[in-house]
Formats: C-alpha cells, structure tokens, sequence
C-alpha cells in the first residue's frame, strides 16, 4: 500500500487514524467530543495491529503504529472535549459589509 502514496507508512497511520475517527463519528451520529467514535478507533487500531504481530512478530513497530494511529485523534477529542471554542469561535463582523 505504501508504494501507492508517495509518503511512509508512518505517515497513512496518522492520516488513517484522522480520517477514522472522523468517518466513526458520522457513522455513529457522535461529536469528535464523544468517547464512542475514540472507542471504536482504539478497537479498529488494535484488531489491525494484533493481526500485525500475529504475523510479524514485531512489537515494537505495532506500538508505535498503535501510538501514532492513536494519538492525533486523542488531541482531537481533549480539545473537542474540554477545549470546545477552539472549533467554534464566531469570526469578528465589524468592519465586514454583510450581503443581504
């Protein structure tokens, strides 16, 4: 799958983990706020990389594919979480000519 982008494997964890998390979301109905769309990333990373060592028998590169599968979206979720309005500040309006 790798020789498909023109970026490393490591990179396609990160951005996979991203765009899962946002895909359980929509699927679930679920914030990036809520635990379920996480929940259910930690489950599909973990069935991913256990079926990885079952076959390779390298620990070592499945926690750190787990860890940078895992942790964008955990920033995603502390910060939808606990951090809300920096996802919804309103943009200023003075000064801008409004279209009616």
């Amino acid at each position: 799958m790798e020789a498909l982008f023109w970026y490393q494997a490591d990179s396609l964890h990160v951005v996979c983990g991203v765009l899962l998390i946002i895909f359980f979301a929509l699927v679930t109905g679920k914030s990036l706020a809520s635990f379920i769309p996480w929940t259910l990333l930690v489950l599909a990373s973990s069935v991913n990389e256990g079926i990885d060592i079952w076959f390779t028998h390298h620990v070592a590169e499945s926690v750190k594919d787990t860890v940078l599968t895992i942790l964008p979206p955990s920033v995603l979720l502390v910060t939808a979480r606990w951090f809300p309005s920096l996802y919804t500040r309103d943009i200023p309006t003075s000064g801008v000519s409004s279209i009616d």
